[in-house]
């Protein structure tokens, strides 16, 4: 099932909480007034307007086009593409790079494949939050039926998802709960630059 952008924007709202979840990654990627951030897989962009009021250049990028219009509409001081992250190289910068609730949607190789191209782009500091399992979410209710409405393939254990870093790079990580739903979550934090 797909969801609108409107319907999606309620089911996020339902069960995010984007101050917390702000809060969380400006502590850990370490970026402020000032700093470029670009969110991949950005969706409607929920998430902009924390980074824009705190003086933060906030860049979202999806390829789906009905999201990001709504995402434009919604932050219009946000800057927004519907474009394949790679061809972006000579427009950004991607020192501070996110990607909320996106890895567990891609192939490994994939995944692998956006994190390498990360690792030639000057990526000091790159975080991904993401669904853990195994965890009691998965035997709750609304943990399953929040799991089946996000239908990520690719849900991976903390060891799952350390396979797809480039060579020689580790993940720092911070295990959180949703406060509505009971499914572990993993903020995975590493600097993904080549040198």
């Amino acid at each position: 099932m797909d969801l609108g952008p409107k319907m999606y924007n309620a089911v996020q709202r339902l069960v995010v909480d984007f101050d917390d979840t702000y809060s969380l990654l400006k502590k850990e990627m370490g970026f402020g007034p000032g700093d470029t951030v670009v969110d991949i897989g950005c969706g409607t962009g929920l998430i902009a307007e924390h980074f824009i009021n705190d003086g933060v250049r906030y860049v979202g990028i999806d390829t789906a086009a009905e999201r990001i219009a709504f995402a434009k509409e919604l932050h219009p001081q946000g800057e927004f593409y519907c474009e394949d992250v790679r061809r972006l190289s000579n427009k950004l910068s991607f020192r501070y790079t996110l990607m909320h609730g996106v890895l567990h949607h891609l192939s490994d190789g994939n995944a692998r494949d956006i994190l390498e191209f990360l690792a030639t782009q000057d990526c000091r500091s790159f975080a991904a939050l993401e669904p853990e399992r195994p965890g009691p979410g998965w035997q709750h209710l609304l943990g399953h039926l929040y799991c089946v409405l996000d239908r990520g393939d690719f849900i991976r254990s903390k060891q799952g998802y350390d396979g797809l870093l480039p060579s020689g790079k580790s993940w720092r990580v911070v295990r959180f709960k949703r406060p509505l739903v009971p499914v572990n979550s993993l903020v995975l934090v590493a600097d993904l630059n080549a040198t």
